[in-house]
């Protein structure tokens, strides 16, 4: 075995024997090693451990941690499950650290976890049921933190703890992502509270609207913001508003027009969307898509793709004015039947050069689509 070993590239061996090992293959590996020269064959195969990333996850993986660590072969990344673990664990050799808490952890759990391992947790994933009290406590070690996701009330810890380590840090935060899969009445205004206690954000994405104030506490709080990912487009009352919100407005990507526009709200969706600068994709399944969707034509320069949904009000001469605007799209996905017709599809076909990707809904059929439409598509370079 051991010269069939030799004619394999050593660094698909070391590979090979990293992927697998738990403890029934370290003891085997231990004990099989009879003579130096195996041990010297082994040793060439198990140096290639510093070409890959070694993830452990704990505690599942205790055995393979002490092993490699009693080897001195450095570790990439621990992911430690805070709701399993039940053991102190050394942090030596270990570069970061994932901690995990998908269910309520004690006091107990953090004595667990030494001091050095504080500085080395770069990402905290959570869920809800936590005590906010203790999550204050854990955050407030977490110097080096550089990306939460949460899944909490927004009245929950979340705020607290972001507090709790602006303090401690000396307002040093160095988080730069959050993703927040919070709902409930008071997610929108949630925001602004998190937003100050994180001056290096640099993408946020939560599944919720979120208010002027929270865009306005983005804009001011977060200056190295480049990625904005929110539910629907955002209200603002005021032109003056809009222009202070322009940073954080700035940074959305990907959109979706609201389902309901009352009369009252068209003008303070209206006056958000001439700082959509860097919008790419539009999500259009409203009743007011035909208002709105003509202010995108005038101010979204970088639109790529589009998505006509079921509900929307848009009309086909609507979306082809747009598209006309916007040589570089190059995805559409239409959901609503009226769109199904020879004369948008040879439209579009005309108008988008780079078109690469059209989606029509195959549950309304096909019946007025026809071979006029395939070839129209067939001759897009």
């Amino acid at each position: 075995m051991w010269d069939q070993l030799t004619n394999i590239p050593p660094i698909l061996v070391g590979q090979s024997i990293l992927s697998c090992l738990d403890l029934k293959s370290i003891v085997r590996l231990e004990t099989a090693v009879a003579n130096k020269d195996q041990i010297k064959i082994l040793r060439s195969f198990l140096c290639y451990f510093t070409e890959v990333d070694v993830i452990v996850n704990i505690p599942k993986q205790i055995s393979k941690l002490k092993w490699l660590q009693s080897h001195d072969f450095p570790i990439s990344k621990a992911i430690v499950d805070l709701a399993q673990i039940n053991a102190t664990f050394e942090t030596k050799l270990i570069n970061e650290i994932k901690l995990l808490g998908n269910s309520k952890i004690s006091s107990k759990t953090l004595s667990y976890l030494l001091d050095n391992c504080y500085e080395k947790v770069f990402y905290v994933v959570f869920n809800g049921e936590q005590n906010a009290d203790l999550m204050e406590e854990l955050f407030s070690r977490l110097v080096n933190l550089r990306e939460v996701t949460v899944d909490c009330l927004p009245d929950g810890w979340i705020k607290g703890a972001l507090k709790r380590l602006y303090e401690e840090s000396n307002n040093n935060v160095l988080i730069e992502k959050i993703h927040m899969w919070v709902v409930g009445s008071e997610s929108e205004n949630s925001v602004a509270d998190i937003a100050k206690y994180c001056p290096r954000l640099q993408s946020l994405w939560v599944r919720f609207k979120i208010d002027e104030d929270s865009l306005l506490a983005l804009s001011k709080h977060c200056p190295l913001l480049k990625k904005l990912s929110i539910k629907c487009i955002p209200k603002v009352s005021t032109v003056e508003i809009a222009e202070l919100c322009a940073p954080a407005l700035s940074c959305i990507h990907s959109i979706t027009t609201p389902y309901l526009l009352a009369d009252n709200d068209t003008s303070q969706y209206a006056r958000t969307i001439p700082y959509l600068t860097a919008l790419q994709k539009v999500y259009a399944d409203g009743y007011g898509d035909h208002i709105l969707l003509p202010l995108f034509l005038q101010n979204c320069v970088h639109l790529e793709e589009v998505t006509i949904g079921k509900r929307s009000s848009a009309t086909p001469a609507q979306l082809l004015q747009l598209v006309q605007n916007y040589p570089h799209l190059h995805t559409i996905k239409l959901y609503n039947d009226i769109f199904n017709t020879d004369e948008l599809v040879i439209g579009l076909a005309q108008l988008c050069p780079n078109l690469q990707n059209l989606e029509l809904d195959t549950e309304l059929g096909f019946d007025t689509i026809t071979d006029a439409s395939l070839l129209a598509l067939s001759l897009i370079h």
